[in-house]
């Protein structure tokens, strides 16, 4: 298989859809687990995306304190005490929204990064002189001397040469086209869009892609690109399976108190790429690890918990009511086995999630996709 091309995204590619959850951001993805592009950003990129994110936020916030601010001139505030009392509530629980709303916000990013393999550029030392030399000369990317609104494409710049050090050419995708006209050559490939690269680019994940791969890599890129989909349904699996049977029928016999019910999580679910067998052309055995988290609810009486064992106890979820203990004890048991999946022939690329049964229970699945759990056993 041929070698990743580097692929950076400029900053307003990100800002097209900051949620970065677009049909054509999950083609990225899939590009990336596929092994066709390599994924770089620019340390400068990130600092962008994430400071323009922050800025949105702080425009909000102001807008919220200003509106408030505004009514106030239709009352008067009462004093309490003699002092005036200006707490503003709706500015704090918006403040208090909106930080909560940023954190989600760089945990998707940080999502991203991972799911895309990608690389961070950092802006090194030696990248100021270059971006000031460049700053005073007018040289590329700068459109004149000394013109400031062109550094931080400078640091852009500068970090794709990084790239060109290890790589023959880099493709580059930037919604600033005066940008993209200044690098566009035989190394740096600009394109305006993602759209635009996956209808123009070097290279397409498609049916004839697919057709060149033997079927054992086949089979192991498929597994890499659908690896959201075959986790999910492994963790269906598990949450049916005998194992689960056993383990909580054994958790019960130890409940404190009357036994209510008992659910099932599964945590850090995860596959082996490395330790992977065919058990056919189409099929291949997968190894696996996972965390599965038992929760045991039940009432209890006051006598009841006081003769449980004090390291037990302090482990234990518990709620009082009207004079009993509603409880809830987990249990954390690692687990590891073996699955298999089988993928049809025919053409990945038009393969989708539908619905397979009128039950609107059912989840959506990939019917050119089954998998069965093989084996499995608690680990000590």
């Amino acid at each position: 298989m041929d070698e990743s091309i580097p692929l950076i995204l400029d900053s307003s590619v990100f800002r097209q859809v900051p949620k970065l959850n677009s049909q054509l951001f999950k083609e990225i993805v899939k590009y990336t687990r596929v092994g066709i592009y390599k994924i770089y950003i620019p340390e400068i990129v990130e600092k962008e995306y994430i400071s323009w994110i922050k800025g949105e936020a702080q425009s909000s916030y102001d807008n919220v304190v200003k509106a408030t601010q505004l009514l106030h001139k239709y009352y008067e505030s009462p004093k309490i005490l003699g002092f005036d009392f200006t707490f503003n509530a709706t500015a704090s629980i918006a403040a208090n929204e909106i930080n909560g709303i940023l954190k989600k916000v760089i945990n998707n990013w940080n999502d991203f990064k991972v799911n895309t393999n990608a690389s961070i550029i950092p802006i090194l030392p030696e990248h100021g002189k270059l971006v000031m030399d460049a700053y005073f000369d007018g040289a590329t990317p700068f459109d004149k001397i000394k013109n400031r609104v062109d550094i931080p494409d400078a640091f852009i710049y500068f970090g794709i040469k990084e790239i060109l050090n290890i790589s023959e050419k880099v493709v580059f995708v930037t919604g600033d086209k005066r940008f993209s006209e200044k690098l566009q050559g035989e190394t740096i490939l600009c394109f305006d869009s993602l759209s635009d690269l996956f209808s123009s680019g070097p290279a397409k994940l498609d049916g004839q892609y697919f057709n060149h791969l033997n079927s054992d890599d086949r089979s192991r890129i498929l597994l890499n690109i659908h690896k959201e989909y075959i986790l999910n349904k492994l963790s269906s699996e598990l949450a049916v399976s005998e194992l689960a049977d056993v383990f909580s029928g054994d958790l019960i016999d130890h409940t404190i108190g009357k036994y209510h019910d008992y659910s099932f999580d599964i945590n850090n679910l995860s596959y082996l790429v490395g330790d992977i067998k065919n058990i056919s052309d189409s099929s291949l055995l997968v190894p696996f690890s996972a965390n599965i988290i038992c929760s045991i609810k039940s009432t209890a009486s006051k006598v009841e918990l006081s003769s449980v064992d004090a390291q037990r106890l302090v482990k234990i979820e518990r709620e009082v009511d009207d004079g009993e203990f509603n409880l809830c004890e987990k249990y954390e048991t690692p687990i590891s086995g073996h699955f298999s999946v089988t993928f049809q022939d025919g053409d990945p690329t038009t393969w989708k999630e539908e619905k397979q049964s009128d039950s609107i229970f059912s989840e959506p699945e990939i019917k050119e996709i089954s998998l069965a759990l093989e084996d499995l056993q608690a680990n000590a």
